[in-house]
């Protein structure tokens, strides 16, 4: 079972349930479904294909859950930039994984200008700020889906880079795959 069945799932099953709370915000499993889903037509009609990377940084927030739901039924592969990290180290992430697409929060922007991320071709995305040379987070969750986008995803499909300094202190990153994702909290959830 994928990241894409789940979520299909449960907004078929539980529609009008919360899905996500954050702070005083809710976002119901109908609203997530269709907001990653417009994401994800947004980022196939942009160019991203099936095993591209797009890197994230963003804190903690609904747009980040919305990002790693959108990216994986596309069949992307999602990583999340530790943006406390010195700007060597976001650097090498940024030069090793070579992301077709940055989502990147308007509060980290200034950022955006350290790394050269124009020069691997990534496309950027800016919640929180309009910006005449990067796409915005409202035009990439409202983008009308006209056909249906059939990307087979299947379990042993990667869909997460996790980055950690490892022995080196160079960013080394764990290959997560839906399989993986499914049965971890499947055992999670059975040992609770």
């Amino acid at each position: 079972m994928t990241l894409t069945d789940i979520l299909e799932s449960s907004y078929k099953n539980y529609p009008e349930k919360t899905a996500v709370f954050y702070k005083e915000h809710q976002i119901s499993y109908e609203q997530l479904y269709h907001q990653s889903r417009s994401l994800a037509a947004f980022l196939i009609h942009n160019g991203l294909r099936k095993g591209d990377r797009v890197g994230l940084i963003v804190k903690k927030t609904p747009e980040a859950i919305i990002s790693f739901l959108g990216i994986a039924q596309t069949g992307g592969i999602f990583y999340s930039v530790d943006y406390n990290q010195p700007d060597d180290s976001i650097q090498y992430t940024i030069e090793l994984t070579r992301p077709a697409f940055l989502i990147i929060s308007s509060e980290f922007i200034d950022s955006l200008k350290t790394f050269n991320v124009r020069k691997y071709g990534t496309k950027v995305i800016i919640i929180g700020e309009e910006s005449p040379d990067h796409f915005t987070w409202q035009e990439a969750t409202s983008f009308e889906i006209k056909l249906g986008f059939d990307v087979k995803i299947e379990g042993h499909d990667p869909v997460y880079l996790n980055f950690t300094s490892g022995s080196t202190g160079k960013p080394k990153g764990a290959v997560t795959t839906h399989d993986n994702l499914y049965w971890n909290t499947k055992s999670v959830v059975e040992a609770f």
